[in-house]
């Protein structure tokens, strides 16, 4: 009894030599690769001309995003029916939006499910030019509305499968910041109207449906690991999905 007292109180040694060497060396893996974390910044991005495209190009299109989502959203009293239920429709537009955000995403991938959208969004807003307003002015607003909101769910979900782990949540906070100056400028575009009725709607037409040309240049990253590093990055065009699902399997 006092002998197997003593073995509890008092384990092998060696094995406590090992199991302390096993945490040793799991905290000095992780105090190496935060101090590589902590060392990148967006000039890693910039360095790489591949990255360099590909923030340019989503800096671009986060600041569509929000520049033709708000400019539809404040722009409700043109439509030719009453105010307070043109606002509550616009609102109400996103909730199947989103929903169709995520399914969108699932079944076509990232690639072609945002650049549809945007694009769809853009032929949305050209088609609500030559209706007077009403009704089926409103129709085609709301398409456009639920077109640009869908995508720009997608393009936060891209955004993040793009850039590696070490820059992940800097490249997209840079993103967020080109897309509130994109929402800054929508409101004074509607002022246009005293120019030409329809120029808001043509700059936001014309805005969508360039971006969403331009994300056909963006990888794909549907059922692909998250790039750790700029390498894998890189090689997000040539991975293929067996590829990743191999990796994770192993």
């Amino acid at each position: 009894m006092s002998c197997n007292l003593y073995s509890f109180i008092y384990p092998d040694i060696g094995q406590v030599a090992n199991l302390y060497r096993c945490f040793d060396c799991v905290i000095h893996k992780e105090h190496v690769k935060l101090e590589k974390e902590v060392k990148a910044s967006l000039m890693d991005v910039l360095r790489d001309p591949v990255l360099r495209l590909y923030l340019l190009n989503l800096l671009f299109n986060w600041f569509v995003q929000s520049f033709v989502y708000y400019g539809l959203s404040l722009g409700t009293s043109t439509l030719g029916v009453d105010v307070y239920i043109a606002f509550v429709i616009s609102g109400a537009v996103d909730i199947p939006a989103y929903t169709f955000s995520a399914f969108s995403m699932k079944y076509l991938g990232r690639t072609i499910s945002t650049a549809t959208l945007m694009i769809m969004a853009g032929l949305a807003c050209l088609a609500t030019i030559p209706i007077h307003p009403g009704p089926l002015r409103v129709v085609f607003a709301m398409i456009g509305k639920f077109a640009i909101t869908a995508s720009f769910g997608n393009i936060y979900v891209h955004t993040a499968e793009i850039f590696p782990t070490p820059i992940r949540t800097l490249s997209v906070g840079t993103c967020s910041v080109a897309a509130r100056v994109g929402g800054l400028i929508a409101p004074f575009i509607l002022v246009f109207e005293k120019v030409w009725a329809s120029l808001p709607l043509v700059l936001f037409a014309s805005s969508a449906i360039l971006a969403g040309l331009l994300v056909f240049f963006l990888p794909e990253t549907k059922g692909k690991l998250m790039p750790d590093t700029i390498e894998d990055v890189l090689n997000l065009n040539t991975r293929t999905r067996s590829e990743d699902t191999n990796a994770v399997g192993a």
